[in-house]
């Protein structure tokens, strides 16, 4: 397990999210004074144990802690992480009318029965129904999805045919763990080319308790006690790892509303085994934001 300092100071934000070779995991030796009411205590070193790529900040980005700069350096599929810059293309062009408009099921059973059903894009978000997203990529098509991943920063490689599956392992798009935390900064910050009302839409829909992640933790794994409010999305496909051999990768991306302050994080872990509907990332991320003190 690494184990990571937190850092603070507005200096820390430009280099987090352009390379992470300057990053550190050191204790600041000045900190600006905390603005929430009960933010972390900035006198004590708060130690974050994680298996892979865990990366927070406060959204103001004068606070940021890294764990393995370089795990998250190495880009991989976004898997349904994707979901989020997806949904946000949709909406801006008017594929999907709005956060609620039935989309037909269309009748093929999959492994997963939540999919099995009609979906809107609020509950396609929520159940991460992969059918309806590769509808909805087919419908924005290839230049449109390549322009507008241009215009949002997101990732590396684009997309490429086939449309249905270039976010996926296999397809063409790729991320790193800065480039994601770069990304939901940017979106609960309100800092993409679109509407507001379409973030504010996303962001409502993917809104909940820790509780609500409790099915993606192992069996008899209990979420840690928390006050906060997330905005986050999984994301789990297999991969192949380092060694050369597969195994899965897990995502677990969003934003921290609590005690104390806003935060946004990334957690990833690679790992050896099939993609299941246990996540490694959300089972080590809620561990980390626990101990950043920030739940």
């Amino acid at each position: 397990m690494a184990r990571c300092t937190q850092a603070s100071g507005a200096a820390m934000r430009a280099s987090l999210l352009a390379m992470l070779a300057p990053l550190a995991c050191a204790r600041p030796t000045t900190a600006e004074p905390p603005t929430e009411a009960n933010p972390p205590p900035a006198s004590a070193a708060i130690t974050i144990d994680h298996p892979g790529c865990f990366m927070i900040s406060r959204k103001d980005g004068t606070q940021s802690t890294v764990v393995h700069p370089q795990e998250c350096a190495v880009a991989t599929a976004p898997a349904s992480t994707f979901k989020l810059p997806h949904a946000l293309i949709a909406l801006q062009l008017q594929v999907v009318a709005d956060i609620d408009t039935l989309k037909r099921w269309d009748g093929l059973h999959r492994w997963n029965p939540a999919w099995d059903a009609d979906h809107t894009l609020r509950t396609a978000l929520r159940e991460s129904v992969v059918w309806y997203f590769q509808q909805t990529a087919t419908d924005i098509g290839l230049q449109r999805m390549n322009e507008w991943l241009t215009r949002l920063d997101y990732g590396e490689g684009g997309a490429a045919e086939p449309l249905n599956k270039f976010w996926l392992e296999g397809g063409s798009l790729r991320v790193t763990g800065p480039e994601q935390l770069a990304f939901v900064q940017r979106m609960f910050d309100h800092r993409l080319p679109i509407d507001a009302h379409h973030i504010d839409a996303v962001s409502q829909a993917i809104a909940g308790p820790l509780d609500d992640w409790r099915g993606r933790l192992p069996p008899g794994t209990e979420p840690p006690p928390s006050q906060a409010t997330l905005h986050a999305k999984t994301g789990t496909d297999s991969t192949v790892l380092d060694d050369g051999t597969t195994g899965q990768v897990t995502w677990w991306v969003g934003e921290v509303e609590g005690p104390a302050g806003t935060w946004v994080f990334v957690s990833r872990v690679r790992a050896p085994g099939e993609p299941s509907m246990q996540s490694p990332a959300v089972a080590a991320g809620m561990r980390a934001l626990a101990q950043a003190g920030v739940l």
